[in-house]
């Protein structure tokens, strides 16, 4: 059993009852009996006996490990696999009549499914509160709801009338001092009536405390809703309690603002979430709801953190300033290859996948198998990507107030055609195929009669995406093409050859050129891949040095002068893999790879890097296999 109020009795009676009869329990045999009309439970911790009707059956007081709900419904599974007995069968045929009329009659009293107030009757501390009827002057303390008078509670025949459970959901003046949703940790019951007092505070409903700001308020929710998953709901319910029948509006609506954060930033469980979208629903049906837009963004907020599971992180000094002044949304720039920016809108919860579409919609690319062929990156200012970032990521969780990171959007897979609907996706299919090309990331036919011709006129492209129709010197032939051992060799013969190349596409516009560029490109066997040279490999059969290429089916090693594949490892089999920072500077750090084969073995293999910084291309390697089991699901 589990206590729903303290029994407080009324002036002439407090001489001859107590609030609360402890029992001591004693470890030689069970406790005394309790007299007649009063019932042993517990309240806030602590165990005793309470008057018959301040109690009611409760389950165990985990609310997250026990609902009543489950408990039901074990019950009934269970009924229904022994089947009804003959004798029940008849108890019901002869109460039938009388328990439909008792039904009608009780519909009218009993909250609508989904309401919060059916979740308030199931899970909240007090469901049910007793007044007596004759003492109508007195007011009778009810501990989370302030104070309650005779009007406002329902007479009975019995002569005890519960209270109104609509004032379980109804603004208070005064902080409470328990927990709303029963909790059998006193840790937590503490930290929700603390959270009750910042609540009020940073809606204005309680004077802040010195040195404490709204700021500050906001930030210790929703900390405390990140770190302390079990007390979500009790915020929930807490806010929503706040902004329902508030006198202020003022108040209610820095209350309707703070439900919309934290909605955002994390969900709440799923018992509370049918309640909660009911309500929204139901308050944006009201015709004088002056907090539409609000009430909107709560919904889409808690949509979004349902299927994403919120922010990362709380908010940074520079975002919790703009929360504060009402700002939800602020620009930012992505950086696009050949180091443009492009600004792009973003709210406080918006994820990669979005900011991906906003690109992708300016380049006329709407279809979702178009869209996860593109990256977003996680870049340092000061050089080296840190990791690309999975679409279902928040933006804001990745950018600090000291600019130390910057985003990147890249194509990253190539399994899509082409299409140069316009001149954003013209150039920036250009500036990335030609900043690999020059780099060095792009696998050539080295062995190929035609690549010098190939060389040639790429060069010849090259210019005319410039705008240039004069033949390049040779040492701006050496800027048009990448660093290489065969290219150095064949440079007098390129140069030779440009001249005729250049003539031959002279007719070509910039775009043109552009699109013929990337055309020419990815007609080489490897294109679309990301590669990049390792030092050593700890496989047997793999060369050292060797080249490692990674496409969205498998991880190949290749052989660096013949481009022969020596081994691969399906990208399915990959299990996880990590990079190992060296612990000395003279040594190269390196890539773990684990891995399982066909018979189910686990396996690793190391990757030696030749770089002592970790290379950019390992992000293609995170970016595939999170492409990969995306497209597996």
């Amino acid at each position: 059993m589990a206590a729903t109020l303290g029994y407080v009795p009324s002036r002439h009676e407090a001489s001859t009852y107590l609030c609360l009869w402890f029992v001591p329990v004693s470890k030689r045999g069970p406790p005394p009996c309790p007299p007649l009309g009063w019932r042993f439970g517990s309240l806030g911790g602590r165990s005793g006996l309470f008057l018959d009707e301040l109690t009611q059956p409760s389950a165990a007081p985990d609310y997250h490990g026990a609902h009543l709900d489950r408990r039901l419904e074990r019950r009934k599974s269970m009924r229904a696999d022994k089947g009804p007995s003959p004798r029940g069968l008849g108890r019901r045929r002869a109460s039938r009549q009388g328990s439909q009329q008792g039904s009608q009659q009780g519909s009218e009293q009993d909250p609508p499914l989904h309401s919060l107030l059916g979740f308030a009757e199931k899970f909240f501390s007090h469901t049910l509160r007793y007044v007596t009827q004759q003492h109508t002057e007195v007011r009778y303390p009810s501990n989370t709801l302030g104070y309650v008078t005779q009007q406002h509670a329902r007479v009975r025949t019995s002569g005890r009338s519960p209270l109104l459970v609509t004032t379980l959901f109804s603004c208070v003046q005064v902080p409470i001092q328990r927990s709303l949703i029963l909790y059998n940790d006193p840790e937590i019951n503490n930290m929700a009536v603390l959270c009750f007092t910042y609540v009020m505070q940073f809606m204005g409903d309680l004077a802040l405390k010195k040195k404490r700001t709204q700021a500050a308020c906001l930030s210790h929710i929703l900390l405390l809703g990140k770190e302390k998953e079990l007390i979500r709901d009790e915020i929930y319910c807490q806010v929503i309690k706040q902004t329902t029948a508030n006198p202020k509006q003022e108040s209610c609506m820095m209350g309707w603002r703070l439900l919309q954060l934290v909605t955002g930033f994390f969900p709440c469980s799923p018992t509370l979430q049918m309640y909660v979208t009911h309500h929204l629903h139901n308050v944006t049906q009201e015709p004088a709801s002056t907090y539409q837009a609000l009430i909107t963004a709560c919904q889409d907020n808690l949509l979004q953190s349902l299927i994403y599971g919120g922010r990362r992180n709380i908010p940074s000094h520079l975002e919790m300033e703009a929360i504060l002044a009402g700002k939800n949304a602020r620009r930012i720039a992505l950086r696009l290859p050949g180091g443009v920016e492009f600004p792009v809108t973003i709210h406080n919860f918006s994820v990669v996948g979005e900011a991906v579409a906003q690109v992708c919609g300016e380049m006329m690319l709407l279809n979702s198998s178009e869209l996860r062929d593109f990256a977003i990156q996680l870049n340092r200012t000061n050089g080296g990507v840190v990791r690309p970032l999975h679409t279902g990521e928040y933006m804001l969780d990745f950018l600090l107030d000291d600019g130390s990171f910057f985003l990147s959007l890249r194509r990253v897979f190539w399994e899509s055609p082409l299409s140069f609907t316009n001149d954003l996706h013209v150039a920036f299919h250009y500036q990335q195929v030609q900043g690999d090309f020059l780099d060095g990331r792009l696998l050539l036919p080295y062995d190929s009669s035609l690549l010098v011709h190939q060389l040639a006129e790429l060069s010849a492209l090259q210019c005319m995406a410039e705008g240039q129709t004069s033949p390049p010197s040779l040492q701006e032939l050496k800027t048009l093409l990448p660093k290489h051992d065969f290219i150095t060799s064949k440079l007098q013969e390129i140069h030779s050859l440009t001249p005729n190349q250049l003539a031959t596409v002279a007719t070509l516009g910039p775009d043109a050129a552009k699109i013929r560029f990337v055309g020419l490109l990815s007609t080489m066997p490897l294109f679309g891949f990301n590669s990049f040279r390792a030092q050593k490999v700890s496989h047997r059969s793999c060369p050292s040095p060797c080249l490692v290429i990674i496409s969205t089916k498998e991880l190949a090693f290749l052989h660096p002068k013949t481009q022969m594949q020596t081994f691969t490892i399906s990208l399915p089999e990959v299990q996880s893999l990590r990079t190992v920072r060296p612990r000395m500077l003279d040594k190269l750090p390196s890539l773990e790879i684990n891995y399982s084969n066909l018979g189910g073995r686990s396996k690793k293999i190391t990757i030696h890097l030749k770089q002592v910084t970790i290379p950019p291309h390992i992000a293609g390697i995170n970016s595939t296999i999170i492409y990969n089991k995306t497209t597996e699901r």
